[in-house]
């Protein structure tokens, strides 16, 4: 429209013509005014169906991304991070103990084969640099929050009242023996870390150190 508007206007110009430059220039604002206002309408009345183009609206499944589409991203919407599976191969007591092994506790040759070396994991030296969640099942997989965006950005991180307390003690130099402050209850659980802005896509690089309670 507004390339149209520009010919017609030049057109009008060259011509020396004032009036058909007035005339080409309100009929390009009401036609653009026209054309918004009977879109901001149809969004405003049937949201949901111009939606149902993309996703189900009426599935619960969806009911943050509708939110966060229908508030024109005012409304947080969550990041996740998936795990394969609808449960660990670990298996752990409502009081289970963890042991964290750390470079310090090998120094000859920890730091060619240590578990959390990758990447910004390399720097790793205490298990206070690791949250334990609850994981939540969900369609043959598990899911952690990690983060959250809305218009005013991204934030991410687990937040306060999705971690679990836990607590731990040096056994020796790099060697730490950790458990939750309080019994766990049956359900999927993880120590995670490493957690970095925001990758390709809106991917998240977190590391899952996940275990099930029975």
């Amino acid at each position: 429209m507004g390339q149209a508007a520009t010919i017609r206007v030049g057109y009008f110009y060259g011509a020396r013509d004032p009036e058909g430059m007035k005339r080409a220039g309100w009929a390009a604002i009401a036609i653009g005014t026209g054309f918004m206002g009977i879109t901001a309408l149809a969004m405003i009345i049937a949201p949901r169906y111009l939606l149902a183009i993309y996703v189900d609206p009426w599935d619960p499944a969806n009911a943050v991304l509708i939110g966060y589409a229908l508030t024109g991203g005012l409304a947080s919407m969550s990041i996740k991070a998936a795990i394969q599976n609808e449960t660990a191969r670990t298996k752990a007591s409502t009081r289970p103990y963890f042991y964290f092994f750390f470079d310090e506790s090998n120094a000859s040759d920890g730091r060619a084969t240590g578990t959390w070396l990758a990447g910004t994991a390399a720097t790793v030296s205490t298990p206070s640099e690791f949250t334990l969640i609850r994981l939540i099942r969900k369609d043959g997989r598990r899911e952690a929050r990690v983060g959250s965006m809305n218009i005013a950005g991204a934030k991410t991180g687990v937040m306060d009242k999705d971690r679990i307390e836990f607590d731990y003690k040096m056994v020796r130099p790099g060697v730490f023996k950790a458990k939750a402050a309080n019994e766990l209850e049956p359900g999927e659980y993880g120590f995670i870390y490493a957690i970095a802005g925001a990758g390709t896509g809106g991917a998240m690089t977190a590391r899952i150190f996940d275990f099930t309670v029975e």
